[in-house]
This record gives structure tokens, C-alpha cells and sequence, in this order.
């Protein structure tokens, strides 16, 4: 009866140790994203903020679900209620183009991090003063 009852509690702990390594990881890295956006909002005028739409991969925010933080040094993203914020450095900024989808127009923001090129989509009207300084990194 010991034996299987060690055993049983043996199967029972693998899990868990793999969630708490996981789940260690993975607050690092959140760790690490938040002093960059803290870095982001400290070092940088705020120049635009809307609570908008957009996609983010294959991921569709309805309107109103995506918050959009525009500052000198680099945008952060906040998706939905309960979503984690992202950045997007100004450096990392290739292209902003006019985006028009069946019934929502706005802007698609093209970025490269880590030599992969990725891209949002964001359902606001940027003015043309901020595209331009974005995109060609003049702030």
C-alpha cells in the first residue's frame, strides 16, 4: 500500500511542478515587459490615447475593447478587460499604412522584433502628424 500510494503521489506533484516552473517563466518575462512599458510611459510625451478596436494576429477587439497609447519612444497596447499589455518600440516601427476592411477602416502598424516581421491593426483615425513621425522615426 505505501508504494502505490508514494507512486500516486508522485504522478500527482509532476504536474504541478511543471505548471510552478512554467508559471515562473512566464512572470519574469511579464516582469520584464512591464519595466520596458513603465520605461516607455516615464520617457516619452503621450501624444495620443483611444479606447478603439483592431486585430492583433487572429485575434478581432471590438470596439472600445483595445486601448491604444501612443508616446514618443513607443506605443503600448492594452486588449481587452483583463488583457496584458504589449509595447511597440518606435524603433521597431517599419510602416504604417491606411487600412479599410469591410465595415471599419483604420491604420496597420508594421513592426519587426527579432527579425520577425509582425503586424496590428487598430480601428482608429491617427492623425497624420503622428503616422509620420512613427514611421519615420523622427520624433
Amino acid at each position: 500500500m505505501g508504494y502505490s500510494l508514494l507512486l500516486l503521489l508522485t504522478f500527482l506533484s509532476v504536474p504541478f511542478v511543471i505548471w510552478l516552473v512554467i508559471k515562473i517563466k512566464f512572470k519574469a518575462e511579464d516582469i520584464k515587459i512591464d519595466d520596458i512599458i513603465n520605461n516607455i510611459e516615464a520617457s516619452g510625451e503621450l501624444l495620443f490615447s483611444q479606447n478603439c478596436g483592431g486585430r492583433i494576429g487572429f485575434t478581432n477587439y471590438s470596439m472600445g475593447f483595445l486601448t491604444i497609447q501612443i508616446y514618443t519612444t513607443g506605443i503600448i497596447i492594452t486588449p481587452g478587460v483583463f488583457g496584458k499589455r504589449s509595447y511597440i518600440m518606435k524603433d521597431e516601427i517599419k510602416e504604417i499604412q491606411e487600412w479599410k476592411g469591410l465595415f471599419t477602416k483604420g491604420n496597420k502598424i508594421i513592426y519587426e522584433r527579432n527579425s520577425y516581421s509582425r503586424d496590428i491593426i487598430i480601428y482608429a483615425n491617427l492623425d497624420e502628424n503622428i503616422k509620420t513621425s512613427l514611421s519615420s522615426q523622427t520624433l
